[in-house]
């Protein structure tokens, strides 16, 4: 296995013949390592699938499990690898990500760390209740020219509804569905 040497910055190395490259050591396996966590899914143009799935999967509220499953599962496929020895992943009190971990490769055994740069968002609140649906006008599947107007009060119950009909008289239907108000609108 051959790979360009990085430096200190993440840039490629030039300049220096063959000692710009790792050939068949391990640190040419832990920087495999570091540049594919570094590529994002949908940034390289020759294949949008391949890249590590940070939108998708890591910087979601999904948790931290979901996270480390995916990382770990990124750093597993990368070519060389042949075990994860040992895996850590820290997240500071700014939600700053760090990886961190020892491989066993082709070569011997490597260590790696990877500081991602961006942040992972909190977890959500399981006391939030889902955002209220705005009242949409009703279209002609309710007899033509029908326009509903709702307006909630802090309650969230009906607190003024205006009607302007040009065909047959639907039916409002409330019913509540975690902790919030859902208008359903049907022709008798």
């Amino acid at each position: 296995m051959r790979y360009r040497a990085l430096d200190v910055n993440g840039d490629m190395t030039f300049g220096q013949g063959s000692r710009n490259f790792y050939q068949d050591i391990p640190a040419a396996v832990a920087q495999a390592v570091y540049t594919r966590l570094r590529l994002m899914t949908n940034e390289w143009w020759l294949d949008l699938r391949e890249g590590t799935p940070y939108a998708e999967q890591i910087l979601t509220a999904g948790g931290r499990l979901l996270a480390d499953q995916a990382l770990k599962s990124r750093i597993l496929n990368t070519q060389g690898v042949t075990e994860l020895l040992d895996y850590v992943s820290f997240i500071d009190n700014n939600r700053h990500m760090t990886v961190s971990g020892n491989l066993h490769t082709l070569y011997g055994e490597a260590n790696f760390i990877m500081p991602l740069v961006a942040q992972v968002p909190p977890m959500p609140r399981p006391v939030d209740p889902p955002p209220r649906l705005p009242a949409r006008p009703a279209g002609p599947a309710l007899g033509g020219g029908v326009t509903w107007n709702l307006m909630l009060n802090e309650a969230g119950t009906a607190a003024d509804t205006t009607t302007s009909i040009s065909g047959a008289m639907p039916r409002l239907d409330f019913s509540k569905n975690y902790n919030s108000q859902y208008l359903v609108v049907g022709v008798p």
